[in-house]
């Protein structure tokens, strides 16, 4: 199912169910079929059922009153892309009732299934709407304004609008509205000190009782100041040539292409990036170094000088401590960069994770340090989720020739026994990138949805 046939069973389920409802916006027939997200307006009183109408569709709730007052947030992924319906109760913007709403019910036009505002409602909706949230008028609306406010005169406007005690404002800006035009990057300071009075003499009129404009702020606070991420980290770990960074491109293209989530990629593989060092397998080079059995064995044997072999082991131990401890420096800077972004509620998607160093190197199986490399791995931050991308080895020996096939069976078999520790999700790399990526997206959508309530 597509997006338009969804809105139109939606509408379909409203009227059945005798809801009153009200698009706010002024037409849909050339936009339902590419329409991502509805601003719907229903009367209070119809609110939670609304809700548990829609979360019995298949929709995920996003926000909630308790985030976005007067408000409700319900997202669906669809064949060509992500539904979102705003559902509102008050014709509300950053915390301002700057309508009626009941009014707008009661006087709203029918259009085919649908209902939208009578013009001079959808004209008042559309000044405030975008001087309240934008803080001046954006070129997209331009026309439709000017279009409107030629219906009517002042008087009108003002015999209409009385109620509200706002009718000097929305005049002020239709008469001079190339003066309120909203520009990205810039402050229009005439915009600024405009909008700061309309919600005084909004709040006159239609403001807020102190308890909830007290928990409104306390909300935004909290939001503001919530150290805990507001999206998961996936990780992508697999040999090289099975298609990782293939994958994780269009993934993170496909979950951007949903105008609702947003995604970034880091690389997290467990080796020097910013920080230079040696691989884990560099101390144990032949010639100069020894390893702790070694050390041992030569310990007994007459011919071997102790001094220098004891001192060969602590040149080993040494370089493979500092091996650790860079690695664990530099990995904890890049965790720290994925958190930023997860706070700010972007989906990060790593290309390797730590769970790689157990393989030793990139193009190595290296032995030592097994039990060590384990334990950093079982302390370190765990992700979300880890996918082992796999495939069969003559088609990954295709892509790469950097391995030869007993050292990429090798490399196998340390995945698959990570994998049954870690509980690792197997995702074969056989179909397009394409297929694999809107199945992961499906199969994880309602985590991401939920995550992004904390």
């Amino acid at each position: 199912m597509n997006c338009k046939e969804e809105y139109l069973n939606l509408f379909k389920l409203l009227n059945e169910n005798s809801i009153s409802f009200c698009l706010l916006r002024d037409d849909l027939d050339n936009e339902l079929s590419k329409l991502k997200d509805l601003d719907l307006l229903v009367s209070e009183s119809s609110f939670e059922l609304v809700v548990e109408k829609l979360t019995q569709c298949d929709y995920l709730i996003k926000t909630t009153v308790k985030q976005l007052i007067f408000k409700t947030v319900l997202v669906k992924l669809m064949d060509d892309g992500v539904v979102t319906i705003d559902l509102h109760y008050k014709a509300v913007q950053n915390g301002i009732v700057y309508m009626d709403a009941e009014k707008i019910l009661s006087e709203c036009k029918e259009k085919n299934s649908w209902y939208i505002p009578n013009d001079i409602d959808l004209l008042m909706i559309l000044v405030f709407h975008n001087l309240l949230g934008k803080g001046g008028i954006q070129n997209k609306h331009l026309e439709l304004i000017k279009k409107l406010s030629a219906q009517y005169t002042d008087h009108e406007i003002t015999s209409y609008h009385n109620t509200y005690k706002t009718t000097p404002i929305l005049i002020e800006v239709l008469n001079n509205i190339n003066c309120f035009l909203y520009k990205e990057g810039e402050k229009n300071i005439e915009v600024f000190e405009l909008a700061k009075h309309l919600k005084k003499e909004i709040n006159k009129t239609q403001g807020l009782s102190t308890k909830k404009a007290t928990r409104f702020r306390f909300n935004l606070l909290l939001r503001s100041i919530n150290i805990f991420p507001k999206a998961p980290i996936y990780a992508a770990i697999g040999v090289d040539g099975v298609g990782k960074s293939t994958l994780i491109d269009t993934l993170v293209n496909e979950i951007n292409s949903t105008h609702v989530l947003s995604a970034d990629t880091i690389y997290m593989g467990p080796w020097g990036h910013y920080l230079k060092f040696d691989g884990v397998g560099a101390p144990y080079t032949p010639g100069w170094s020894v390893s702790r059995r070694e050390w041992l064995d030569g310990l007994l044997k007459p011919e071997v000088s102790r001094v220098r072999i004891t001192l060969r082991f602590i040149r080993s131990c040494y370089f493979s401590s500092k091996f650790f401890v860079l690695l664990m420096l530099e990995m904890l800077y890049r965790y720290f960069k994925a958190y930023k972004l997860r706070r700010r509620g972007v989906v990060v998607i790593t290309d390797r994770y730590i769970y790689d160093l157990m393989t030793g190197s990139m193009h190595q199986i290296v032995p030592h340090f097994k039990r060590t490399r384990s334990f950093v791995c079982d302390v370190f931050f765990r992700p979300t989720k880890v996918f082992w991308l796999t495939n069969e080895v003559d088609t990954i020996l295709e892509r790469k020739q950097d391995l030869t096939k007993e050292q990429l069976i090798k490399f196998i078999n340390v995945y698959q026994e990570s994998c049954e520790k870690y509980n690792f999700e197997k995702v074969p790399t056989i179909e397009s990138a394409d297929l694999i990526s809107k199945k992961l997206l499906r199969e994880n959508f309602e985590e991401i949805i939920n995550m992004a309530r904390v």
